[in-house]
């Protein structure tokens, strides 16, 4: 059996941006007659499904695809030219049409070299210019009196783009000394390839910007506040030794930096539940399908289930049943102590460790223990047992008479 685990890879890469798609799934609409094209052609060339075409990573002005399953489970691209492409792969084009389709991917594609603003001005330009972005909005969107940006033209960082400051395709953050990028914006898989040859690697362990300069500009029109932008991965703003800089910090004693109206905030933390801003100290808890959610969201929407020791939304809550003994007020015989009842309680678990326990079909309740009839083989609770040996007994009776 021919292994075709590779093709969720390649969907994959496309679904997260790692691909760019060729010109003619870009823009669908000017470009519908080369996908049909390429359809017509797909029932004779069947294997046309699984190319997963898309623009080279290394060379976009060309295309690459899988040309066949075993090349695809060695992960290996073929690359080739947009036209010859569309000459092999697609049917009822004519030669005017094919170049026309070469000209668009070229324009689109074709970014020149990787360039790095530095100065304030020309990493606003990046921004604003460039891929949609929470800092990507002109500078009146914001509450700040400059673009946010403008605080990383300290000197210690820039923004490496491709396509031309006029219109970038592709930015992101990068540290001039260590050679180190943050999250790119725009067309990922081309910035990312270049990154590369450039000698620059990713921020993965999420400290290569740790001691960043930020220039420390004071907002006007509001007192005690400073110009900051949304910094990615987690980082926060503390001061620097000199006090003259802010720097990027994970141990950040100034700012949490993870507003979007550019300025700063106290270091806190935002609840994942109902997204508000929460001081350092808050009383916090940690849910299993959200993470930090603040002590209000706690209390309305989750539990915590008593099995598994975790925190889980209401909507995954059962209510297990249980017997235990409590003292009563009355003493024993022999006034030692108290005389015992065996009463029941109830408590709280997730739907995964109650389907460890037993549901009693007769009432529809959850239990913790329960009785083992021999007659059916069914799980029951007490009461429901005792009323089914009853039944059964009558029956029996009944029967024999």
């Amino acid at each position: 059996m021919v292994d075709t685990s590779w093709r969720d890879r390649e969907r994959h890469r496309i679904d997260s941006g790692e691909y760019s798609l060729p010109i003619w799934v870009l823009d669908a609409n000017l470009f519908h007659d080369v996908q049909k094209a390429i359809d017509k052609k797909t029932v004779d060339m069947p294997e046309i499904r699984h190319h997963f075409t898309h623009v080279s990573v290394n060379n976009p002005a060309m295309l690459a695809y899988i040309e066949n399953d075993t090349k695809g489970q060695a992960d290996r691209q073929t690359p080739i030219k947009v036209g010859r492409y569309l000459n092999r792969f697609s049917e009822g084009l004519c030669e005017d049409r094919v170049r026309e389709v070469v000209a668009a991917h070229n324009a689109c594609f074709d970014f020149g070299e990787m360039e790095v603003a530095t100065t304030p001005e020309d990493i606003v330009s990046v921004y604003t210019n460039g891929p949609n972005s929470c800092m990507s909005h002109s500078v009146s969107e914001f509450s700040s009196h400059i673009h946010p940006t403008h605080v990383y033209g300290a000197g210690d960082l820039g923004v490496a783009y491709i396509g031309g400051l006029a219109k970038p395709r592709a930015r992101v953050l990068v540290h001039l000394k260590t050679k180190v990028y943050s999250t790119i914006y725009g067309d990922s898989a081309r910035l990312q390839a270049v990154l590369q040859k450039s000698g620059y690697k990713p921020d993965e362990g999420c400290d290569g910007f740790e001691g960043s300069k930020v220039l420390k500009i004071q907002a006007k029109h509001h007192e005690d506040r400073w110009v900051m932008p949304y910094f990615d991965n987690d980082y926060g703003a503390s001061y620097s030794k000199c006090g003259e800089y802010f720097v990027m910090s994970h141990e950040c004693n100034h700012s949490s930096a993870q507003c979007t109206n550019g300025l700063d905030d106290d270091v806190g933390w935002h609840c994942n539940y109902c997204e508000d801003w929460q001081n350092e100290g808050d009383e916090e808890y940690y849910g299993e399908d959200v993470g930090t959610i603040c002590y209000r969201c706690y209390e309305e929407h989750y539990f915590y289930c008593e099995c598994c020791d975790e925190t889980r939304h209401n909507e995954d809550s059962v209510i297990m049943n249980y017997y235990r003994w409590v003292n009563t007020d009355k003493r024993k015989p022999n006034g030692e102590g108290f005389i015992q009842e065996r009463v029941q309680a109830d408590i709280t678990y997730c739907r995964s460790c109650a389907d460890d326990h037993y549901l009693c079909e007769p009432c529809n309740d959850w239990y913790i223990e329960a009785e083992l009839s021999e007659t059916d083989e069914e799980y029951r609770c007490e009461k429901c047992h005792e009323e089914h040996l009853t039944e059964t007994k009558e029956e029996t009776k009944e029967s024999d008479e």
